[in-house]
Order: C-alpha cells, then structure tokens, then sequence
C-alpha cells in the first residue's frame, strides 16, 4: 500500500507540472486516480487530483466510451478519436483524445491525453460550408464553369461544363490535365478544326491559353458554337468558361442569309435605288440600276440640273418625312438632262438617319 501511495504521489507531482490535459483513471469504472490540472480545468473541475471524478459523466454520447472501451482492449493504443464531451456545468465541446491502456499496480489504468478542438471544427465546418456555398454558386451559373491550378489541372466544375464536354465526360475529374482534355477532345473528333492538323491545333490553343486569351469561339462535332474565355487567376491558375452561342450563331446565318436575298433582289430590281446618310451625306447603298442611271459620281448636287431641287426636296422629307413622285431633271451618267419622278423617305439605320430614295 505505502508503495503504491508513492507511486501514486510520484504521478502527481508530474502531472501537477504537466502543461497540457491529461489524466489517468480506471477502465473499468472509468475513476479518474489522478490528472493534471489542465484537465480539470478543461472539464470544470476544480482540481483536487481527481478524487471523486468519473469520466463517463463527461461523454455526451455514451455509445463513444463504448468504443472507445472496445477498442482499448483489443488495441490497447487509440489516437486521433474526436467526440463531443461535456463539462461539469453541461456546456459541451469537441476534443480529439489519444489513449493507452496500461497495467499499474495489478490494475488496468487509461492513460489519456485531450486536446480541445472545438475552434478547429467550429474553422472546419465554417469551411466546409464556405466550400458548399461555392460549389453551389459554381453549379448555378448558366455557362460552363471550371477551374485549374497552377500545374493545369482541373480543380472543380459545374455540370454545365461536363454537359458541353460531353465526348470526353469520361475524364472530367479533379486532377485530369487541361492538355489533356484538349488532346483527347481533338482526337475523339470534338473539333471540326483540328481534323487532319491535331498537332498543329493544339499547339495554338495551347498557345492562346497562355496568352489568357478571351471569347475564343468554336464549333463542336455536334454542330453547336461556343465562346470561350480564359483568365488567369492570382494563384497561377485559370478559370475556363464556357457560354453556348448556338443561336446567336444560327440567328447571324439567318440574317445574312436574309441580307443576301435583299441585296440580290434590289440588285436585280430595275428601279435606281439609294441610300444616304443625311449628318454626311455619304452614299451607304446604291442598285447597279442607280449606277447605269446616274453613273458613279460621288457629288450629289452634280446629279441635279437646278440645285434648288435639292434644297426643296431635303425641306420637304425634313417636314413630311416622305416624298412621292416629285418631278425635276436629273443629270444622266452620260452627263445629259432627263425627266425624273422622285420617291424618298427617311428611315433610322443602325441608329442614323438615311434618305432612302428610288428614281426613274
């Protein structure tokens, strides 16, 4: 007994000394025999070497003592085991414990170190959840989102992006090189551009991602037209998006296609027709018709034979906006007089105001 009682003091003296919590106590019933004063301190104890202190009062969840038991005895080592622990007056905290289970005196003793984690796990969750909202925000975003590191890897990226990278969806996870998405994209056919010339078309991508060049526009295998951009981010990285301009696309066919049919039916139309801008007075369109009729004189007072014609007929649109069959005597491209009826309007043109015009 007296042995044991100096063993017992000889702890007390280290631990009392001891800086961070720990405590020895019994594992079957869990008495604490002895702990530092940090440990009390951290579980609201006053410290008085244990004596009356049970450490199954301090887990908030009992099945966490029940495993940690269990593991005990068949490894007689746990670290690194984090729960939630309670203190005297019930406020609760996260703490990561390392164990040993040891023989003292004929008896098993615990042998415990506890370090309080709750700012880590409060920094942890507050993390985990800044990285949800992020991951969010990435998924909202209707163009094609993704990130790469500093060695072109991809970091993250939304489904919109997977979606327009469908042919080499198989390889888009964290890690996979952007050069290598590129390759296996051009060698799967995704590019009508790179077909025949891979080598050479991945050099000037490569090329242009180092420029951090921006709205780069391409056309997939499926017919759908992307704008691109890349922008170099503070950490050495870049961010790739990707916006689906398919209609826009489809939509300018259209219109030049429309614009192509107008212009080759004016052209076709035996009518001389132009148009002038009235702040310069340049001619923005004139018909072969107009051409043969006036020839290609760039003087508009040189077309009339009166020049007052000119000045009343510009009086007339600036009050009635319109003209119908006005008649004066025009100057032909051979340089001689003739009878015109005069039919004019004005209109807005891309924001300008022209004088359309037909003469016959």
């Amino acid at each position: 007994v007296t042995a044991r009682k100096e063993r017992e003091d000889q702890l007390r003296l280290m631990l009392e000394a001891h800086p961070l919590p720990v405590a020895v106590n019994e594992l079957e019933t869990g008495r604490v025999i002895i702990e530092s004063p940090a440990s009390a301190q951290l579980f609201g104890r006053d410290y008085d070497s244990g004596t009356g202190a049970f450490t199954a009062d301090h887990y908030v969840n009992p099945i966490d003592r029940k495993k940690l038991l269990q593991r005990l005895r068949k490894d007689r080592v746990v670290d690194g085991y984090e729960a939630m622990w309670k203190r005297t007056d019930g406020t609760q905290f996260w703490a990561r414990v390392n164990l040993r289970l040891l023989e003292l005196d004929g008896r098993d003793v615990i042998v415990s170190g506890v370090v309080d984690v709750t700012e880590q796990k409060q920094r942890e969750d507050e993390l985990t959840r800044a990285r949800e909202l992020l991951a969010d925000a990435i998924e909202s975003i209707s163009e094609g989102f993704a990130l790469y590191d500093e060695d072109a890897r991809l970091v993250v990226c939304n489904s919109t992006y997977i979606k327009m990278n469908k042919v080499v969806a198989d390889i888009l996870e964290p890690g996979v090189r952007w050069e290598q998405v590129l390759s296996l994209s051009a060698h799967r056919g995704e590019y009508p551009q790179a077909i025949g010339r891979e080598e050479e078309w991945l050099a000037e991508r490569q090329l242009n991602r180092k420029e951090f060049s921006s709205n780069h526009e391409f056309q997939h295998q499926d017919g759908r037209w992307y704008s691109v951009s890349i922008h170099e981010t503070r950490l050495g990285g870049f961010v790739v998006t990707r916006t689906d301009i398919t209609e826009r696309k489809q939509n300018e066919a259209v219109r030049r296609e429309g614009e192509e049919i107008v212009r080759q039916v004016v052209d076709a139309c035996p009518a001389a027709l132009e148009m002038r801008s009235v702040a310069t007075g340049e001619f923005l369109f004139r018909s072969p018709a107009a051409v043969d009729l006036l020839g290609k004189r760039r003087d508009l007072v040189a077309t009339y034979v009166d020049p007052q014609d000119q000045i009343d007929l510009h009086k007339q649109l600036e009050t009635d906006r319109e003209i119908f069959d006005r008649r004066m005597q025009l100057i032909n491209a051979e340089g001689e007089p003739f009878w015109a009826s005069v039919s004019a309007r004005y209109i807005e043109f891309r924001g300008d105001l022209v004088i359309v015009s037909t003469i016959s």
